[in-house]
């Protein structure tokens, strides 16, 4: 929690926080960045190196306070931020993995999870015995002033340092999520809210306070849509099956999404006809581009291919080919579409789970929104509030949106993602995602440091995935560089068997960190292609593998 309040009659106690390093070239000022430098310190010369002294200011029920914030209030008090976290408080992490290492039962393992109150997890386990199970028995603290409505200050943003806002206790264990062999015989993470306190759209109404920032849901639906084929289907689970999953590129948001593309492009087409009843602005929209786009939407199965092999060249499928220019035209038309509803009403980019969930809520607009409009029965927010003499609808925004995004598409000025840009040209047939939505390591050392080399993808290597898919592969939807943000960091399967455990596993670089050893970017190969290796389990093993073994002393 952080909290806001004047200084004047708190008590402020100073911790001493020692460092001590070696001087460089520079000096020992050199090491010295802003942060620090928003706090009251010393800094000496030692015979060895430096040695730097930072003063804390600690408020003791409120927590340190954070360098940078202190100021005057609007009364012209002094005033700070402080920062307070379950994590000042001792905890036992490291019996949750000891008891890990140890567990042999479902209650031995949600003994152990009890322990891991600090650094928020999603743990699940499962064992040979048929038995699955999941716990996220994270400390939480109470927040007393939630349970008088109204709530003046929510816990997502900061407190005043009143009085008015303190802990009180922690949430119970039992009250956290956690399950034994669900009916449904699966259990799966994706982000999400486990326990549903979110669903209303208000997480303050519940029983404690969880958090408000959970991801929304599209992946765990995903995953719930394919666990379900799975049961039903004879094989049932299988190492495959389950790697399939974690491969799986379906565009949530497309598939949401594009039937409105059509909807509004269908009513364009009534208004060219000259249909009674349909404003005539819209058919003075449509053009032959548009007509072209539309069709490769209609046709898309929603799945965000790249348009590329496995060898990072163009790809000779045509059904793969096609719904990699559809998921191109579909995802420059989100970015295009989310800027026409926002940017005019002063609104900057903001967190990607945050901005879906508004669009979502903006396209299918029910009368329960703040924005929902009579006369309209639409939301006040498709209209573009910098044409004062127009009042737009979604119908008008959402084509033109359509036609801003094949214009960019097609722009020479601009092309690829090192420019931001889309492809040059209007010939549809090359607009393949892959081409805008690579994937590159990024080596401090650069060029053939990177992964891959620059030599052979100069724009990275090209990958499917849009927005929320299971094979995470997020390009945001803020602005036209639509490389990755973020992707799996590592992918784990994991079968138990009466003979133990199976593992495959893979990672996206690999197990060097030294640029030019063999072991540096051979797994990259392995996880661009959603491939995996078997992983070790035991020791005779691990022994028998290993290449060499590497001593760290102090």
């Amino acid at each position: 929690a952080l909290t806001i309040g004047t200084l004047d009659g708190a008590t402020v106690e100073i911790r001493d926080e020692v460092f001590e390093y070696q001087k460089t070239a520079e000096g020992c000022e050199s090491w010295i960045n802003d942060f620090i430098k928003g706090t009251s310190y010393d800094l000496e010369e030692t015979a060895t190196g430096c040695r730097l002294t930072v003063h804390v200011e600690v408020v003791p029920h409120h927590g340190p306070v954070i360098p940078g914030t202190k100021g005057k209030d609007v009364n012209g008090k002094d005033s700070a931020m402080t920062w307070k976290w379950t994590g000042f408080k001792p905890s036992d992490e490291m019996k949750t993995v000891y008891g890990y290492m140890k567990m042999r039962t479902p209650d031995d393992f949600l003994a152990a999870a009890r322990h891991f109150g600090v650094g928020a997890q999603n743990w699940v386990y499962a064992d040979v015995n048929g038995n699955i199970a999941y716990a996220a028995f994270n400390r939480v603290p109470v927040r007393e002033h939630l349970a008088t409505a109204p709530v003046d200050f929510p816990p997502l943003l900061p407190f005043p340092g009143t009085g008015c806002c303190e802990w009180d206790g922690e949430v119970p264990l039992d009250d956290m999520p956690h399950t034994v062999n669900p009916a449904r015989g699966y259990v799966f993470t994706a982000n999400g809210d486990a326990l549903g306190y979110t669903l209303d759209g208000d997480p303050l109404n519940d029983k404690s306070y969880q958090g408000y920032g959970f991801a929304i849901g599209y992946r765990a639906a995903r995953v719930q849509e394919l666990f379900e084929q799975i049961l039903a289907a004879e094989d049932g689970f299988t190492v495959a099956s389950v790697q399939a999953i974690q491969a799986d590129t379906l565009s949530p948001l497309g598939r949401r999404l594009t039937p409105f593309i059509l909807e509004a492009y269908a009513l364009a087409q009534q208004s060219a006809a000259g249909e009674a009843g349909v404003d005539p602005a819209y058919g003075a929209l449509v053009s032959d581009e548009m007509t072209a786009a539309v069709e490769r939407l209609k046709a898309w199965s929603f799945m965000a291919a790249s348009g590329f092999g496995d060898d990072g060249l163009p790809s000779s499928d045509a059904a793969i080919r096609a719904d990699s220019v559809a998921t191109s035209i579909f995802n420059v038309w989100l970015v295009h579409v989310s800027a026409a509803v926002l940017e005019n009403k002063g609104v900057a980019p903001y967190d990607l789970g945050m901005q879906a969930k508004f669009l979502g809520n903006l396209f299918h607009a029910t009368a329960d929104l703040a924005t929902w409009d009579e006369a309209s029965q639409d939301s006040l927010l498709w209209d573009d509030v910098s044409t004062e003499s127009v009042v737009e609808d979604r119908t008008v925004i959402i084509l033109s949106a359509l036609a801003e995004a094949l214009e960019f598409l097609a722009n020479g000025d601009r092309v690829g993602p090192a420019e931001a840009g889309g492809f040059g040209l209007a010939d549809m047939d090359e607009w393949l995602w892959g081409k805008l939505h690579a994937i590159s390591l990024k080596s401090p050392l650069g060029g053939e440091a990177n992964i891959p080399a620059e030599s052979a993808f100069p724009a990275g290597y090209p990958r499917g995935g849009d927005n929320f898919c299971l094979d995470a592969a997020h390009p945001g939807l803020s602005d036209t560089r639509f490389t990755f943000t973020s992707g799996a960091a590592i992918r784990n399967v994991f079968e138990c068997t009466a003979d133990g455990v199976v593992a495959q596993t893979v990672i996206p670089g690999g197990e060097d960190a030294s640029f030019g050893t063999a072991h540096y970017k051979d797994l990259f190969d392995l996880w661009k292609t959603n491939q995996t290796h078997a992983l070790s389990t035991t020791v005779p093993d691990i022994k028998a593998k290993a290449e060499a073994c590497l001593r760290l002393v102090p």
